[in-house]
């Protein structure tokens, strides 16, 4: 599973890519990630503007992107939970709520349940 996370301004947006969707756009999620418990995921980093820095603290995920030069984290989560995701870009700007998000480890069925949602608001 391979999830973009895209550093803007002072805030970031998920997407799913890989043939999420049948025509190849992904499914964007904003700052919410759902993964199923023990999916092999890559997590690929971009960032617009700024030096970013992405971290899962409880899952001891931590790594930067900056323009030009991505980066990826990958992982298996092995138990369900909900977890922060933080965003930080190093540009010297205030930082708001916009620079957090989640990782949602859970079941395969929930998350599948999760993403046809997301696809029907994309409708």
């Amino acid at each position: 599973m391979i999830v973009r996370l895209v550093a803007e301004d002072t805030s970031w947006h998920a997407s799913y890519v890989d043939g999420v969707l049948d025509d190849g756009r992904g499914v964007p999620t904003g700052r919410e990630v759902h993964v199923p418990v023990g999916a092999d995921v890559r997590l690929v980093l971009e960032s617009r503007r700024y030096i970013s820095d992405f971290r899962v603290p409880e899952l001891g995920l931590r790594d930067f992107a900056a323009p030009d030069l991505p980066s990826e984290l990958r992982f298996r989560a092995g138990a369900a939970g909900r977890y922060d995701v933080r965003g930080d870009e190093l540009c010297g700007r205030p930082h708001t709520d916009k620079t957090r998000g989640w990782l949602v480890v859970e079941d395969a069925t929930s998350f599948q349940a999760w993403i046809r949602k997301q696809r029907g608001r994309q409708r």
